[in-house]
């Protein structure tokens, strides 16, 4: 049998007819994530999704073959999402593949974080019988002598083809448990600097021979304890480590911060928008100095150059 399949870093993303042996075909349905490697030179493992199955055999067949099934079988995304993601490919002209990822959660197409180790010694009822062969036999010994081991480790002792499903067997027959492990993305930050809390006596005097660096100091200072990043003190780190190793300076990282907006207003703004819609509208006299709008000198000027000249 012939599955249309898409891969993320295969054939550029497009689609392509791909021959699936005979035991996988009962499993393999429209949705389902496979593991697919090209064959021939350089070995290159990538995720897959099936759009269809039972298509017509291609005039000569890619370099890739079939390598493991996901999530035993079971189709990550249902019918209507796959009809989705073919109504966007064609309606924003992109690779259903881009949209098919867009779709799944980050945590679905991550397979590389899971962790496998026996499982606890329980009493059923039930029978659970698992075919035995070699890949499970050896999975299993791995496991009691190392204890617990990722996926990854696994791979590399026992190779990539068929491992996910005989796994995902193993659980099944209630051999052993699959944990998925997320690692949580830490704050990223930058390096920044301020103010020393201990200064030397008379910084001032002391950097009057380096007029760069004592303009660096002041700019640093007028930033206050949050610091100043590298863009914002206008200085080269040259400068700023002179600063530092001398003691005038103290380097620390502040957090970055996207700088994703949507182009609405915040709670906050909304209200301070609304408040000033609603306020009453001043006359000039009445407003602050500061604030008192003023007239450009030739608004006032230039007339009364115009009535001498007509005079």
């Amino acid at each position: 049998m012939h599955v249309l399949i898409t891969a993320e870093r295969l054939f550029r993303g497009e689609p392509f007819a791909l021959r699936v042996p005979e035991e996988a075909e009962a499993t393999l349905k429209p949705g389902c994530m496979v593991l697919i490697s090209t064959t021939g030179g350089r070995q290159s493992l990538s995720t897959a999704y099936i759009l269809e199955t039972d298509v017509e055999a291609p005039p000569s067949h890619p370099p890739a073959e079939l390598t493991d099934i996901l999530y035993g079988g079971e189709p990550v995304l249902s019918q209507p999402m796959m009809r989705l993601t073919e109504w966007m490919a064609g309606y924003y002209l992109t690779r259903r593949i881009d949209c098919i990822t867009a779709t799944i959660p980050l945590a679905v197409r991550t397979t590389v974080d899971e962790i496998v180790e026996p499982s606890d010694f329980t009493l059923e009822a039930e029978e659970r019988s698992t075919k035995n062969t070699a890949l499970r036999r050896r999975i299993m010994q791995l496991l009691h002598q190392e204890g617990r081991l990722t996926v990854k480790q696994l791979q590399r002792r026992l190779g990539k083809k068929q491992l996910y499903r005989t796994l995902s067997e193993l659980e099944r027959g209630g051999h052993l448990k699959i944990t998925r492990k997320i690692s949580s993305t830490s704050q990223k930050t930058a390096p920044a600097w301020r103010i020393a809390p201990t200064l030397p006596a008379e910084p001032e005097e002391g950097l009057k021979n380096t007029p760069k660096q004592l303009e660096t100091f002041h700019r640093i200072a007028a930033f206050g304890p949050g610091g100043a990043s590298l863009d914002a003190s206008h200085a080269s780190r040259r400068i700023l480590n002179t600063l530092t190793a001398s003691g005038y300076l103290e380097k620390i990282d502040i957090p970055l911060h996207g700088r994703f907006d949507t182009g609405m207003p915040t709670p906050d703004e909304g209200t301070k928008n609304q408040l000033q819609r609603n306020a009453p509208l001043l006359p000039p006299s009445a407003m602050p100095s500061a604030k008192r709008p003023t007239i450009p000198f030739c608004c006032t000027a230039l007339p009364a150059a115009a009535k001498r000249l007509s005079t």
